[in-house]
């Protein structure tokens, strides 16, 4: 039998090898003791920081094929040059969980037939669509494609390799992601990010990389920003933890953008 070929995948192979064994490489990057031997094509393509500081070099940092990066953590920066190679990091995205529709109960009385759409052979005795909805009470015998936003919500379901250490490291790599203009880095980080508050939220780690996100990140970069504050939003017994008060004492938009979102539900 012949193995399914994926267009591409020797692509992707080959570039890895690439990474692991340096062969070819024409740039070194220094970060601390770290000395990383990489290829312009690759990472420059990937990074408009480091395609400008290989185009703009001057003196013996140019003389002798190098980029040094004096300022970061060597381990962030090592994690960042493999993503340049392989488009994600660990704990790889399919290792956070993956994305499903809650799970519906299958022994009950509620239909869940959505959408639903009222007519006059909607169900009896009580219209009972879903715990949330009852045709006649909720919505006077006139839904039209009714769907419940509560039974149809998206939820996270965990992967084997979600440590709650890791909220902290997604948090840098999105800082990453933005420095050194890293195409998709703060997207993946924000996502992994995301899924991590999902089921770390109560974990002590919570506080200290919502702290990292908030002091990394300008006012108007709010893609962790907005992750923080709904998760404390949707889970307000956070408030009674010291260092989440503390977070709010010392970033006064965190505590505002709390308040708007209770006063939009509150109507």
């Amino acid at each position: 039998m012949v193995e399914s070929i994926t267009p591409g995948s020797h692509l992707l192979v080959n570039i890895k090898k690439l990474y692991a064994t340096s062969s070819y490489s024409d740039l070194n990057i220094t970060c601390g003791d770290d000395t990383h031997q990489v290829h312009k094509a690759i990472v420059c393509s990937g990074s408009e920081f480091l395609a400008r500081a290989v185009k703009f070099r001057v003196g013996k940092e140019h003389e002798d094929g190098k980029i040094d990066l004096p300022d970061d953590d060597p381990q962030t920066i090592s994690i960042l040059i493999k993503f340049l190679y392989e488009g994600d990091y660990d704990p790889t995205l399919s290792e956070t969980g993956r994305i499903a529709t809650k799970e519906l109960p299958t022994n009950t009385h509620y239909t869940y037939a959505f959408p639903h759409t009222c007519r006059n052979n909607c169900p009896r005795p009580h219209h009972l669509v879903c715990p949330h909805h009852k045709c006649g009470t909720t919505c006077d015998d006139s839904c039209q494609d009714f769907t419940c936003a509560e039974c149809t919500a998206i939820v996270y379901v965990p992967g084997d390799q979600l440590e709650p250490h890791h909220l902290l490291l997604h948090a840098k790599m999105y800082e990453m992601g933005d420095k050194y203009q890293v195409h998709g880095l703060q997207e993946i980080a924000q996502e992994k990010f995301k899924r991590q508050c999902s089921f770390h939220w109560d974990d002590n780690q919570f506080a200290v990389a919502a702290h990292y996100a908030y002091s990394t990140t300008l006012d108007t970069n709010t893609g962790l920003r907005e992750i923080v504050r709904d998760t404390i939003c949707k889970h307000p017994k956070l408030l009674d933890k010291s260092a989440v008060d503390t977070l709010l004492d010392e970033f006064g938009g965190l505590a505002a953008g709390i308040l708007r979102v209770k006063a939009k539900d509150l109507g």
